[in-house]
């Protein structure tokens, strides 16, 4: 001390160990905390992430280690210290399947609609397990939630129920799975979610198939209606679609896919289907509309021709048809049915009440009836033609003579009239006299005057003062007879040459001068001479211009025997009312030609077609009959003085018949023996030609 006194003492000095600190490893998920532990405890943590109460965040952290410490004091205050790795490990990566939208599938009944919802279902949530095939995971817990929640299917699937079938009102159904998985090494789970979503597109689709009214006003039409794609059993109502509120008809209840339905026995019009299923109900059904169309009705209207002279069967009946559907069969009297089209005739038919039938593609049908009248024929007429009387050798028929050659005519005319006739006028001073020497002067027959002037020819005209075959030198200046030249002796005037015909036709026929003229007469040949039955397989149609006509109903009657007195008169150079010398001249031709040989007046057909060509210039030519057999008649009427040429061509253009006729002459007739080969219906061109004109009209080849 201060007094430098000194004591001492022993001390013991104990020296402690330290204690023992055990730090103990951990492992983390990143992004979550844990807890570490070490012994003793008490001690304080440090390091990065890791609070002193060692609690370690691994929020942020990329996975790997990391190193913390862990130190510890104990009540000797002696202090050690130990290290710890907290491994913060990755979540497990996980893909969930991508979404899926399907459609409910149509057509089929409810139940097997949601089973194939189902396994689409299966299909996709299965799918899960593929995309995550790493061995080391394992699912640990599967969620589901659907939308909306009644589309929980509460059963053995988890597939969401139907839309509007399973939850009515609900167009789309879905569910959200959430799959959560757990890294068996690190125990990190991971969870991801994906939705399942059903649509409602089904709607019913609706065809129809009218088949029509087989015959106007039934009801033999029907409907076939097919409904698809909507959820079995469908049912089907039949409306009229001007009246929706009363069903005509339904069926129900078809479960086919497509479901039919068939409505029989309805009359043509427009109908509406509705048609409902599972889902769509009478407020929402599929509506579509049928239209069941029907054939214009039948109608059939006749028309007949009555029968020329009784007995000869050449009536006919005219048939205009339509309505229906085509083709048709026709039929007459009950007899066999035939395929026609409108119009078609019957021919051949005898006067009475006959029925005509039509009956269609689809067995309609419908008839009427129509009497066939009767024309009694006339008694026949004989006048013979210009040709005839100028040929010395041919025969003819005089009813109360029998068959005579063309002298012992014209001598009995002259005979009947006092031995001579003045064709003109003596009043005027301009006429011709024929005498009977003219006829039988000379005692061969063929040098007798009369077949020296005909047959004549030449422009109608009046005649330019007296003239008179056995006297030369009135007709020296050529009128009305050539005086010279190749046809010297012939008569230049077609009008005289064609009234002194008709003057000997008089003679012949004394009931021809009443025959009543008509515009357009048809006559056939008598069957032999005096039977007075006609042969309708000859009918010829003649024409009389309508102004002789005319004039002639205001001068004491159109009759044959005025036109006789007309000719005379025009010949005579008399007035004629500004009457054509040609109009005159025709008339007289016609009626020349429409008895020749004998023949019948008969009513005029409509099956024979007699083609009559005329130009500006005068040329006239009628061809008959057309369609032709064997033979074709040609009569021409020209004012002037030519050959003509005649030639036929068939449609390629070639030359099948060339005739040239160097006798020509107004009035003239000529037949055309047709002899190259030809078809029935084939078409011909006919070509005429003089020195100043050229025509050509068509022909046709008759069935053979």
């Amino acid at each position: 001390d201060a007094n430098e006194c000194t004591n001492s003492d022993g001390a013991v000095v104990t020296v402690n160990a330290l204690p023992t600190v055990v730090a103990n490893d951990a492992e983390v998920c990143t992004g979550f905390t844990v807890q570490l532990t070490a012994n003793p405890a008490g001690g304080t943590w440090s390091g990065a992430n890791v609070s002193a109460s060692g609690l370690f965040d691994a929020s942020g952290l990329a996975a790997g280690p990391y190193n913390v410490t862990y130190t510890y004091s104990d009540a000797n205050e002696c202090t050690n210290s130990d290290g710890a790795v907290v491994t913060v490990n990755d979540f497990p990566e996980i893909v969930c399947p991508s979404p899926a939208l399907f459609d409910v599938d149509c057509g089929v009944s409810a139940s097997v609609a949601q089973a194939a919802t189902d396994s689409k279902f299966s299909t996709w949530f299965n799918s899960f397990a593929g995309l995550n095939s790493d061995p080391n995971i394992e699912i640990v817990a599967v969620q589901y939630v659907y939308s909306p929640s009644s589309a929980d299917p509460d059963g053995d699937s988890n597939a969401p129920l139907n839309p509007i079938i399973g939850v009515p009102g609900s167009i789309e159904t879905s569910v959200t799975v959430t799959w959560t998985i757990r890294n068996t090494d690190t125990g990190c789970e991971s969870s991801c979610s994906s939705t399942f979503t059903m649509s409602f597109n089904c709607r019913i689709g609706c065809q129809t198939t009218p088949t029509p009214v087989a015959c106007n006003g039934e009801s033999s039409g029907s409907i076939q209606v097919l409904g698809s794609n909507g959820i079995p059993p469908y049912n089907f109502y039949l409306y009229n679609s001007s009246d929706l509120n009363n069903v005509i008809d339904s069926v129900m209840g078809v479960n086919d896919e497509p479901g039919g339905a068939l409505f029989s026995n309805l009359p043509a019009g427009t109908y509406t289907i509705l048609i409902t299923d599972a889902v769509q109900t009478l407020e929402d059904a599929t509506v579509c509309d049928a239209t069941i169309s029907q054939p214009d009705a039948l109608s059939l209207s006749l028309q007949m021709e009555p029968e020329n002279c009784i007995d000869t069967a050449t009536g006919s009946i005219s048939a205009t048809f339509s309505g229906g559907v085509s083709p048709y069969m026709v039929s007459i009297d009950n007899g066999p049915a035939s395929e026609q089209l409108s119009p078609f005739t019957f021919t051949g038919l005898n006067t009475g009440n006959h029925t005509v039938k039509i009956i269609d593609a689809n067995g309609c049908e419908i008839s009427e009836d129509i009497e066939v009248e009767l024309i009694p024929c006339d008694d026949a007429h004989c006048t013979y033609t210009q040709g005839f009387y100028g040929n010395y050798g041919g025969l003819g028929c005089v009813p109360d003579l029998g068959s005579v050659n063309s002298q012992i005519m014209m001598i009995r005319a002259l005979n009947q009239v006092g031995g001579s006739f003045n064709f003109g006028s003596v009043n005027t001073g301009n006429y011709f006299l024929l005498k009977l020497s003219d006829v039988n002067g000379v005692s061969i027959p063929r040098d007798n005057n009369i077949y020296k002037m005909l047959p004549g020819g030449g422009s109608p005209r009046k005649l330019v003062g007296f003239a008179t075959y056995d006297t030369p030198a009135t007709w020296s200046d050529g009128d009305p007879i050539y005086a010279s030249g190749s046809r010297k002796g012939k008569i230049n005037n077609n009008l005289l040459s064609q009234t002194m015909v008709l003057f000997f036709n008089l003679q012949i026929s004394n009931a021809l001068a009443s025959v009543e003229l008509e515009s357009t007469f048809a006559t056939a040949s008598d069957v032999e001479c005096g039977a007075n039955i006609p042969n309708m397989e000859t009918v010829q149609i003649f024409n009389i211009p309508q102004n002789v006509i005319d004039y002639l109903n205001l001068n004491g009657g159109a009759t044959v025997g005025n036109l006789f007195i007309l000719a005379n008169k025009a010949l005579g150079g008399e007035y004629i009312n500004g009457l054509s010398h040609s109009n005159i001249n025709a008339a007289v031709d016609a009626i020349n030609r429409g008895y020749d040989e004998c023949r019948i007046n008969v009513a005029v057909p409509e099956d024979i077609e007699i083609k009559t060509v005329s130009l500006s210039d005068g040329l006239i030519v009628t061809a008959y009959p057309n369609p032709f057999k064997e033979y074709l008649m040609l009569n021409y009427k020209f004012n002037y003085e030519s050959n003509v040429d005649i030639q036929i061509f068939d449609t390629k253009g070639s030359l099948l018949y060339e005739y040239k006729d160097t006798d020509a002459y107004f009035g003239k007739e000529l037949k055309l023996d047709i002899n190259f080969n030809r078809a029935g219906g084939e078409l011909f061109i006919l070509k005429l030609m003089t020195s100043k004109e050229v025509i050509t009209h068509k022909i046709f080849s008759a069935n053979q």
